[in-house]
């Protein structure tokens, strides 16, 4: 098979979230963690830069506001106190958002999403590989002073769940060996987390059973493929019980507090609070923020502790109207998604990846609890997972409409006849 200059986009853009992924992975091993953060960027640089110059690019709405979003973002972090902080985490922040760019141009027919599909296996496999490495050799981090040790970048536990729910969702575009292989590693997914017992990612693979279970019941049914592969995974789940019951239970222990107390009481509840309360001191704070972008440490609750939600991050640095541009994105994808799943309800395939895309987006709602935007992996993962969902469904449409309109240039032909 000949490889072409679109396809070399496709490897290298699925190459290029596995290594961030690794990079993330392994964060704390690297002396100059400057040095290896500069090479991924200018990997990253170079990669748009000749998607941009090389191909034509389709710029719908939604991307357009994708770009207005990180120009708006950009031009508010040349007001930083520290620009060298704010820029770097707007690398990371923006690199992850255009993927969007790329899954929509460039992964919008059906075999490019079931690469989306097998590579998400592959990076799964890598990722798991490297983190129980890691906790042989003791290296890393272990939360909870328990005996597990994990990666070094906590958020990246979210790039695990929102890997296994690519995995699951396109299930229907794996063969028998591939399905089997999938439900191997969530379950190894699912075991890990329970042993780190982070609550964001345990809670996106929960809900997207959840949503799963919910759907199946409904009007509106889930591929068998996804239902099977689910209890499969929860029977797993539940026989391994015995081997991680303790850790499990040393964790929820530990996290007692965490679980008895208030909503109002929990820390992210209360950094979103406080930063209503100060950019609402006046007018123009409260429309466009602080202008500190992404640079927050010290300056709403904890002395050393950044913010550690989207939510707050984009209401801190752009306030209500970079708010209300950036998570309506997300508010149009999940509500498209979900009237095409009504409009094409007989197209089996079509309905399933737009089952997928609902499923990515509610995830996303869970990951950025969780400084989502601190993660290349997880907002690449993320945003060309929904372009490549988008762009998929909107060749569907067009499909469709164009069929319709035939059928009447046909009907309008015979009655004339």
């Amino acid at each position: 098979m000949q490889i072409t200059y679109k396809d070399i986009i496709r490897y290298f853009s699925l190459f290029l979230i596995l290594l961030s992924f690794v990079i993330e992975l392994n964060l704390l091993s690297f002396n100059d963690r400057t040095r290896i953060l500069t090479f991924l960027y200018g990997l990253f640089t170079l990669f748009y830069l000749f998607m941009f110059i090389r191909f034509r690019i389709k710029f719908p709405p939604i991307i357009l506001t994708i770009i207005f979003f990180l120009v708006y973002l950009t031009a508010l972090a040349s007001f930083s106190s520290d620009k060298v902080i704010s820029y770097n985490y707007m690398a990371k922040f923006g690199f992850g958002v255009l993927s969007f760019i790329t899954g929509y141009n460039f992964f919008f027919r059906g075999r490019d999403l079931r690469l989306i599909a097998r590579g998400s296996l592959l990076i799964l496999a890598v990722g798991l590989a490297i983190t129980f490495y890691n906790n042989f050799r003791h290296a890393g981090i272990s939360l909870y002073e328990n005996d597990f040790y994990g990666q070094s970048l906590a958020t990246t536990y979210n790039t695990f769940a929102l890997l296994v729910t690519v995995v699951l969702t396109f299930s229907f575009f794996y063969s028998r060996r591939e399905i089997i292989f999938s439900v191997i590693l969530s379950f190894l997914t699912v075991f890990l987390l329970f042993l780190v017992f982070k609550r964001s990612p345990l809670l996106i693979i929960g809900m997207a059973g959840l949503s799963t279970l919910l759907f199946s019941a409904g009007l509106l049914k889930v591929n068998s493929k996804l239902r099977r592969n689910l209890l499969l995974l929860i029977l797993l789940v539940a026989a391994a019980y015995p081997l991680y019951r303790n850790v499990l239970n040393n964790n929820l222990m530990a996290r007692k507090a965490a679980f008895e107390s208030k909503i109002e009481d929990q820390p992210r509840y209360k950094e979103n609070i406080a930063v209503l309360q100060q950019i609402a001191v006046d007018p123009v704070s409260l429309l466009i923020g602080t202008r500190e972008v992404f640079n927050s440490r010290g300056s709403v609750i904890y002395r050393d502790r950044m913010l550690h939600t989207d939510y707050a991050n984009i209401l801190w640095g752009g306030g209500i109207i970079g708010f209300l541009v950036y998570f309506g994105i997300y508010v149009y994808l999940l509500r498209y998604y979900i009237r095409v799943r009504i409009k094409l309800k007989n197209d089996y395939q079509a309905n399933s990846i737009a089952f997928a895309g609902i499923i990515m987006i509610q995830s996303y709602f869970i990951c950025a609890m969780s400084q989502a935007w601190t993660s290349i992996s997880v907002m690449s993962v993320i945003m060309i997972v929904c372009g490549a969902v988008y762009g998929n469904l909107k060749a569907r449409q067009q499909i469709v409409s164009n069929n319709i309109k035939a059928d009447h240039v046909v009907k309008a032909g015979e009655k004339k006849a």
